[in-house]
């Protein structure tokens, strides 16, 4: 969804393969200020998409706050790309993302 130049997308249930199809058949569409992951980090991830994305925040759904009841892929993927983000200069915030607290409730005002 674009507003005004502000950019936010979000992932649905996207995984590996669709996040691979998508950049190699629209990235000119990646870029966001802010993504919205997919289905609460659980499943495995593209961290060349995400490095692509370069937003200012990643918003994950989540409605634990204990770390733990993230998926796989928040370990493996997603804090990798985050590190390369902030390490590359990119326009990611910091610490780059925050969880809700919520499962698929996002609300944003621009």
């Amino acid at each position: 969804m674009e507003y005004n130049g502000f950019v936010y997308t979000t992932g649905g249930d996207e995984g590996k393969s669709s996040m691979e199809r998508f950049m190699a058949d629209h990235p000119d569409l990646v870029r966001a200020h802010v993504r919205k992951t997919a289905h609460h980090l659980y499943g495995p991830l593209n961290s060349d998409f995400l490095k692509l994305t370069n937003p200012y925040l990643f918003i994950i759904s989540n409605k634990e706050s204990n770390m733990n009841t993230l998926g796989k892929a928040f370990d493996k993927n997603f804090i990798p790309a985050i590190n390369w983000l902030h390490a590359n200069n990119k326009r990611l915030s910091d610490p780059g993302y925050a969880i809700t607290g919520t499962v698929g409730n996002v609300y944003i005002t621009v």
